[in-house]
């Protein structure tokens, strides 16, 4: 009984706290526009100063910002922390196999994979040609570079993750063609450059605490994405993702 009164005293007071935010809100919106708005200032009352009528509005300005702290502290709030992005990439931690080496390449298969790629900004690089050497060895390169990216587009559409494939090109006078899917980006290295360093620049430039995923079988490509909170994810997790 003592917990219902308490809610219903609490509504009450939401109710109440709202309607004065609301009331406040209005008035403030009736204000003149302040000095050097880009408009004349009009008062609502005979010869009353620009300066006067912006102080006014930054008196209703503050009572409204008060009135929305009165409002948290009556709702006894708690501070906001994390992300619903980072709640559900917890979730997913939790997930992992016990004894598998914590964010570690073992740990993510197809399953884990694609709901990883389903958490909000998700970024996902592949090694391009470290995935299809293995892959289908005695392909050309031009059709594992094809293959490889039919086959993302479908993964790509489905969970939204902003995806770049890096070819390696060092070596390489010129760019061959690529028939890029929607949501992909294809990049080749520069001359001189293997893709390794470029997968690793474009790890370097994302913010730590975004969902990044690695998709190589290359220690040292690992090894920095992890360094960098990035995940590294197997060849063999995202070529058994595109064949689900």
């Amino acid at each position: 009984a003592a917990e219902r009164r308490r809610a219903d005293d609490l509504a009450a007071r939401l109710r109440d706290s709202r309607a004065e935010v609301a009331r406040l809100t209005a008035q403030l919106a009736e204000q003149p526009a302040p000095a050097g708005a880009g408009a004349p200032v009009s008062t609502d009352e005979p010869g009353e100063s620009g300066a006067a009528s912006d102080q006014r509005a930054r008196l209703l300005l503050d009572t409204v910002l008060d009135a929305l702290t009165g409002l948290r502290r009556e709702l006894a709030l708690p501070p906001l922390t994390g992300t619903p992005g980072a709640e559900a990439e917890e979730r997913l931690a939790q997930t992992t196999p016990a004894g598998a080496p914590g964010g570690g390449a073992a740990a993510i298969g197809p399953a884990l994979l694609e709901q990883y790629l389903g958490l909000p900004r998700a970024r996902l690089i592949v090694d391009g040609y470290n995935v299809t050497r293995g892959a289908w060895p005695s392909s050309t390169l031009e059709a594992q570079r094809a293959r490889l990216l039919r086959d993302l587009a479908p993964v790509v559409a489905r969970t939204r993750a902003e995806t770049t494939v890096v070819f390696d090109a060092a070596d390489a006078d010129t760019r061959p063609p690529a028939a890029t899917p929607r949501g992909v980006r294809v990049l080749f290295s520069p001359p001189g450059v293997i893709a390794d360093d470029v997968v690793a620049d474009l790890v370097d430039a994302e913010p730590r605490g975004r969902v990044v995923l690695v998709v190589s079988d290359d220690r040292e490509v690992r090894d920095h994405a992890t360094a960098r909170g990035a995940r590294p994810v197997p060849a063999s997790a995202l070529l058994g993702l595109l064949t689900r």
